[in-house]
């Protein structure tokens, strides 16, 4: 049996027309597909920033992982002071050695930390001070103290302190501030509410410059002539106060100075030359000390940490500019 004519459809093409669904892909579809693989990638991409932020390990990240050990004390290493006499520490089973340090106030130090076994670190809170050294490591950190006492320090890697590692670091008064130019000796600290001229060790050939500090100021000229001086110190307000001569280094603003100290103590002090200072005295005391000053631009500074909230005087603004000119 013939199978019926096909309808006329005025199509002269030749393409027999469609007679069925076809069951090909869509544009549409494709298109969602494509979407979905961009959405995949991405979302992957976004993953791996952050497994790579949280983890920034590797050579050159500063932080140490011996035996694979992943809780590694945080935070920098306090940096070396030039030419500043060393001492020795090491860190081996969880106890320091020696596990007592003493230091004069003022005078710079280098501590250096050994690690013999695994990772160690040695912190300081109140001075802020801080070193880590991996295992056989040994890493060097300026140390100077201005305010004597005693100071606790300890290895943060977590169960170490808890095991008794700890060491103390005592700081001393000098038995007298002696001048770093001529070799004098001043008079020590009256531990009176006197005068200043009641000190009155300085030779009639020397000049007396006369400074004052209160909370938190100094009250001293602007301007005096360089060569050997006496400066004379009396604490007028409520706490103790001390009095140090810091010599800017040529080149160096009091500005770039106290931006450089409100980061770091130690890295302020390689920015200026400690001349001599009397070191801290309490409330109505007077004491002097008799320096050979070079001419330049200084800055009058006080360190002592305030009892109230710890923070160094210098950090409430007891500064003040002196410049020392030729004499005459």
């Amino acid at each position: 049996m013939a199978d019926p004519p096909i309808p006329d459809t005025g199509d002269d093409t030749g393409v027999e027309p469609d007679r069925g669904a076809t069951t090909g892909t869509s544009s549409w579809q494709k298109m969602v597909g494509i979407i979905g693989i961009v959405v995949v990638l991405w979302v992957g991409d976004r993953m791996y920033d952050t497994v790579s932020s949280a983890d920034p390990g590797g050579p050159g990240s500063g932080q140490h992982a011996p035996g694979g050990d992943s809780t590694t004390p945080m935070g920098g290493n306090t940096p070396l002071i030039d030419a500043a006499p060393a001492v020795a520490v090491t860190a081996d089973a969880l106890a320091f050695d020696p596990d007592r340090i003493e230091l004069t106030a003022g005078e710079p130090v280098n501590v250096a930390l050994t690690a013999a076994d695994s990772l160690h670190d040695l912190t300081v809170d109140e001075i802020d001070f801080h070193l880590a050294a991996d295992r056989d490591e040994t890493v060097i950190g300026g140390l100077m103290v201005f305010e004597p006492g005693a100071y606790l320090g300890y290895c943060s890697v977590p169960g170490h302190r808890e095991a008794g590692m700890e060491i103390e670091i005592v700081v001393t008064s000098s038995s007298a501030v002696t001048d770093q130019s001529a070799g004098t000796t001043p008079a020590a600290p009256t531990g009176t509410s006197s005068p200043p001229t009641a000190v009155g060790s300085t030779p009639s050939s020397i000049p007396v410059v006369s400074v004052s500090g209160t909370e938190y100021s100094f009250d001293a000229p602007d301007t005096i002539a360089a060569g050997l001086t006496t400066v004379r110190f009396t604490n007028r307000g409520q706490d103790a106060h001390e009095l140090q001569l810091m010599r800017l280094n040529d080149g160096v603003a009091i500005h770039q100075f106290m931006g450089t100290f409100a980061q770091g103590v130690d890295a302020a002090l390689g920015l200026v030359s400690v001349e001599g200072g009397v070191e801290a005295i309490g409330p109505g005391q007077t004491a002097e000390v008799t320096v050979d000053l070079p001419e330049g631009d200084y800055v009058l500074i006080s360190l002592v940490a305030s009892p109230d909230d710890g923070v160094p005087d210098a950090l409430k603004r007891m500064v003040k500019p002196l410049t020392v000119t030729a004499a005459p």
